[in-house]
């Protein structure tokens, strides 16, 4: 692999990497939070609601960029010109 494809390989896999931690921190919510909500203990709020959507859409939509990077330069590597 080239230089260019190693880092936006590793930008999309830090980017597609959504544990809960992280999308709790993304969302200013305490991890222990979407635990609860996962495990049925806790009931979701609108406003955390909200925040969590937020933070998915934005990653679905740098994800999809990435994807688009990644897969330009892999052709251009293919093809030779990378």
């Amino acid at each position: 692999m080239g230089k260019k494809l190693d880092e936006a390989m590793n930008r999309a896999l830090d980017t597609a990497a959504v544990s809960l931690t992280g999308l709790a921190e993304e969302a200013e919510l305490h991890h222990v939070t979407l635990r609860r909500w996962r495990s049925g203990d806790r009931g979701v709020d609108p406003e955390s609601a909200l925040k969590v959507a937020g933070v998915l859409r934005r990653r679905t939509k740098r994800l999809a960029r990435l994807a688009d990077e990644l897969e330009r330069i892999a052709r251009a590597e293919r093809e030779g010109r990378g």
